[in-house]
């Protein structure tokens, strides 16, 4: 299964982590003024380093 969007997938990997292979976190330079979105994206990475889910960062959407 995969899925997109910081909120669709924070609700997934509280629902069933286990079945997390990885965390893809994609963001581009307009995304660091957004507070709200910053804020989700640190506890996601909290949540995959508790959960041992490997973390890929990508600074920019258009490398994806």
């Amino acid at each position: 299964c995969l899925t997109a969007g910081v909120y669709e997938s924070a609700k997934l990997m509280n629902v069933d982590p286990d079945n997390v292979a990885f965390c893809v976190l994609a963001a581009d330079q307009e995304d660091e003024g957004d507070i709200a979105l910053q804020i989700h994206f640190t506890l996601i990475q909290a949540f995959c380093c508790e959960n041992d889910i490997d973390i890929v960062r990508v600074n920019d959407v258009a490398k994806l």
